[in-house]
């Protein structure tokens, strides 16, 4: 799939191709999956605004574009009643290189994401899902998201969730046929 992202003067814009196998072992899956990517780095020259008109990186030939080969992986186990992840992305950890050889330079850091959640059945088609994300990077610096869903007759849900920088999320969805539509708002708890 092709993908833009866009962050503040910063953008990436690129192609990625995944492949996934599963394996289908009693009443549970287990999946990999693998995903190989290319994107192009740019920063937005227009909006840079600097304090110093001969600040060194303004005049040492400041390249605001740069191409990046990179990859992922994940595995996926589930059942009916729990699921267990895992993932890491950015495994190349490229540098990006923009201006001349005197400049630093940056590095895209791995990021590494362990999840899992089990579903506990309740009474009249109810069910709560209590559930874990943990994230982190090469430089170690974690972060978990801890939530609960209630479900009704899996085609309904609503939940929360606490992010250990400090935010909440709301989230409330439905299943329709096939499909899952929900919605999630993050509320930061901090300035």
């Amino acid at each position: 799939f092709a993908f833009n992202d866009k962050n503040g003067l910063v953008s990436r814009t690129g192609l990625q191709f995944s492949y996934a196998y599963h394996i289908f072992l009693f009443r549970s899956q287990i999946s990999f999956g693998l995903a190989a990517q290319a994107f192009q780095y740019r920063i937005d020259a227009e909006k840079l605004n600097f304090a110093n008109e001969n600040d060194p990186i303004k005049n040492n030939g400041l390249n605001l574009v740069a191409f990046i080969p990179d990859a992922n992986f994940g595995f996926y186990w589930s059942s009916e009643k729990h699921y267990l992840g895992f993932s890491a992305n950015q495994l190349f950890q490229s540098k990006i290189k923009l201006g001349s050889s005197d400049l630093p330079h940056f590095k895209l850091y791995r990021h590494y994401y362990f999840m899992g959640g089990y579903k506990f059945e309740l009474y009249d088609g109810f069910a709560i899902e209590p559930s874990t994300l943990i994230k982190t990077t090469e430089q170690f610096l974690p972060q978990a998201d801890i939530g609960m869903k209630l479900y009704y007759k899996t085609d309904y849900w609503t939940g929360l969730s606490y992010r250990t920088s400090g935010s909440l999320a709301a989230m409330f969805g439905v299943r329709i046929n096939q499909f899952y539509f929900g919605y999630a708002y993050d509320y930061a708890l901090s300035s």
